[in-house]
C-alpha cells in the first residue's frame, strides 16, 4: 500500500473512532433533550410526555428512570420502554404501559407509540429547525383522529444550553383546554 493511502486510512479510522466515542458520551442525552455531562434530571409539568426523575451514567446512558428500557437500536439508542408504577419494593413494580420510539438522526424523539390499558396512541413531534427544541406535539388515537395538540415555547435555558422551563398550551378540537409550564432540575457531573 502507498504511504499516502496508509496515512489517509489511519486518519479516517481515527476520525471514525472519535465520532463513535463522542456519540457514546451522550448516548441518551438527545433523547431527553439534554446536552453535556448530566448526572440526573427531575422533570415536572402538565404535558405528561416525560414527567419523572432520571439518572445517567458518566457516559450519558440512562441508568434509572420512571420507566424501564426494554430494547435499544443498533447504535445503542433507546428503542422501546415500559412504564413502571413503583411498588413499596422493587420486586412489586408493575408495568402499566409500553412505549416504542422513533428517533431522528441526532437521537431526539420523533414519534412515540404508547400502548396502555386505555388503548394505543401515537405522539408525533415537530422541532424548531434552528434550535432543535420541541415546538409541537400531536397526540392521535389509532383511528388517526387528532386528540390533543401541544405547543411549546418561551424556553428558559441554563448556562449549558439545557432548558429548565418551557411553556405549553394544549388544544383539543382547536380550542385551548390547558396551559402551563414544564420545568426541569438538572444535576451535572463534576468535570
Amino acid at each position: 500500500m502507498q504511504p499516502g493511502k496508509t496515512f489517509f486510512l489511519i486518519v479516517l479510522a481515527s476520525l471514525a473512532v472519535l465520532s463513535c466515542k463522542r456519540g457514546a458520551d451522550s448516548l441518551d442525552m438527545p433523547f431527553f433533550e439534554l446536552e453535556g455531562r448530566v448526572k440526573a434530571v427531575s422533570w415536572t409539568g402538565g404535558s405528561g410526555l416525560m414527567s419523572g426523575q432520571w439518572s445517567f451514567s458518566r457516559e450519558g446512558k440512562l441508568e434509572r428512570g420512571a420507566w424501564k428500557v426494554e430494547s435499544r437500536d443498533l447504535p445503542g439508542r433507546i428503542k422501546s420502554a415500559s412504564y413502571i408504577e413503583p411498588g413499596s419494593d422493587p420486586r412489586e413494580d408493575t408495568m402499566v404501559g409500553h412505549l416504542e420510539f422513533s428517533l431522528d438522526r441526532n437521537g431526539a424523539v420523533r414519534s412515540v407509540l404508547n400502548r396502555n390499558d386505555f388503548g394505543e396512541y401515537g405522539y408525533e413531534m415537530e422541532r424548531d429547525i434552528f434550535s432543535g427544541r420541541l415546538s409541537s406535539l400531536s397526540l392521535r388515537d389509532m383511528a388517526d383522529s387528532l386528540v390533543y395538540e401541544f405547543r411549546y415555547g418561551n424556553y428558559v435555558c441554563d448556562s449549558l444550553g439545557n432548558w429548565t422551563s418551557r411553556h405549553f398550551t394544549v388544544k383539543c378540537g382547536g380550542e385551548a383546554v390547558n396551559s402551563g409550564t414544564e420545568s426541569r432540575i438538572i444535576v451535572y457531573y463534576d468535570e
